[in-house]
């Protein structure tokens, strides 16, 4: 969404624009020469991997940017919370700083020798998101969950959106292997198929590997529950 002129000072506009230049400078040490694969890059942390998929937590700092990093696999990346940023793909000027808020989530296709960029947090507050790489599929022959329709789907995956009003219970959700991520706090309780119940995390960066099988999710909190879902084929 644009914004009109006269709701932005321009002082505050020329302040962000400022605060973008001097990321890239106080970076400019690291060159084309200097880029590091997406794992050893500081900002990054690998939390979690197993045959079909690495888990990244990427926390960026307000004022900080990344080093500039390689992906060469496809990646999922979930926003963890309501910031500002900013990225340069190697060799190209850094794009416009935007918004980005909790609960999106985009796909980043990767070809030939990989993707290089660098994100900068220009904003006030942490720049957080959840990356999951795609290491290879897992032969799995599901079909499209009945109760809930993806809101998105590739070769590779389908992503299922779930909110859980407080005192609800989500449809049953039959699914193969993949990851729960959550992405706004709640006391949330997972059902099995055998209607024995078990507590969540939902702390930030909370996520979940979770084999085949089927689940519903009671919220027995008092705020929403918002569930990113990625099933993986």
């Amino acid at each position: 969404m644009y914004r009109r002129t006269a709701e932005v000072p321009a002082c505050k506009t020329r302040a962000r624009h400022l605060l973008t230049l001097l990321l890239v400078c106080a970076s400019s040490a690291h060159s084309a020469d200097q880029v590091v694969e997406v794992q050893d890059e500081p900002r990054h942390h690998v939390v979690f991997e197993n045959p079909f998929i690495r888990i990244l937590e990427v926390d960026i700092a307000p004022g900080d940017i990344s080093l500039f990093h390689r992906h060469r696999r496809d990646n999922i990346f979930v926003v963890m919370g309501d910031a500002e940023r900013a990225t340069q793909v190697l060799g190209s000027d850094m794009s416009p700083v935007g918004p980005v808020k909790q609960g999106d989530f985009g796909l980043t296709r990767v070809t030939g020798d990989g993707l290089v960029h660098r994100v900068s947090n220009p904003g006030r507050t942490p720049l957080r998101f959840t990356d999951i790489e795609l290491l290879k599929t897992t032969g799995s022959s599901t079909s499209a969950n009945a109760t809930v329709k993806p809101v998105s789907e590739t070769e590779y995956y389908r992503v299922y959106r779930i909110d859980v009003a407080p005192g609800q219970t989500s449809p049953a959700m039959t699914l193969g292997p993949g990851v729960h991520v959550y992405v706004a706090g709640a006391q949330l309780r997972q059902i099995g198929a055998d209607g024995r119940e078990a507590g969540i995390e939902t702390a930030p960066h909370a996520w979940q590997w979770h084999e085949a099988g089927a689940y519903r999710l009671r919220n027995a909190g008092s705020v929403n529950a918002e569930l990113i879902e990625i099933e993986l084929k």
